[in-house]
């Protein structure tokens, strides 16, 4: 049966899919939204292994039993349930019921939008840091007290900041070039500004 041609608004699921596997990546930047999100399907038994991002998490659970793993914190969460995750925080998901496991991950890309809330890139925040006496030793605290007096930047802004500030842009290459929900598009973060990230 043929489908009726989607309104512009609507973005359909094979056009967001990951490599050739069930899940899907929306990135509302490109669609004029301010949500992004992953859609997962796992057999039971899947899941993947321990990560973390350079931004927080929600997860919510549409369908079936998942055991999170959230820093030393490990809990089931069922249908309808909502879980979080910070960002630089180890986590992982299991599929541990017997049917599929659906959810919604929705993720905020922080430093694609500090440009829009601060007029500043994040390239150029390494420099003001420095200037204010902050470097790779500095714990977070005071980093994120400082984003937040002089920028008014929350703590998810703040800690995504805090890791370009005293590690650099590299984060892990491990799931770079794989096909999950988790694949990353590179192991360095882009740092000068969402209109000039380049296209994937």
């Amino acid at each position: 049966m043929d489908r009726t041609p989607l309104p512009a608004s609507v973005v359909a699921g094979a056009d967001i899919r990951i490599g050739t596997g069930l899940s899907r990546k929306f990135e509302g930047a490109e669609h004029g939204a301010h949500v992004s999100y992953f859609y997962v399907e796992n057999q039971p038994g899947q899941g993947p292994g321990l990560h973390w991002h350079p931004y927080s998490e929600t997860w919510v659970v549409l369908e079936g039993t998942a055991r999170i793993t959230v820093g030393d914190d490990t809990f089931v969460a069922e249908a309808g349930d909502t879980a979080t995750g910070p960002a630089f925080v180890p986590h992982r998901f299991t599929n541990i019921g017997d049917g599929m496991l659906r959810l919604i991950m929705s993720f905020q890309a922080y430093l694609d939008n500090i440009e829009t809330k601060t007029g500043l890139t994040p390239r150029q925040f390494p420099g003001l840091a420095t200037e204010k006496g902050f470097g790779p030793q500095t714990k977070a605290t005071p980093i994120l007290e400082w984003l937040k007096a002089d920028y008014d930047l929350s703590r998810g802004y703040g800690m995504a900041l805090v890791h370009v500030i005293t590690k650099g842009p590299q984060i892990s290459a491990k799931h770079v070039g794989t096909d999950g929900a988790h694949a990353d598009a590179s192991d360095t973060l882009w740092l000068d500004g969402k209109d000039t990230k380049p296209a994937l």
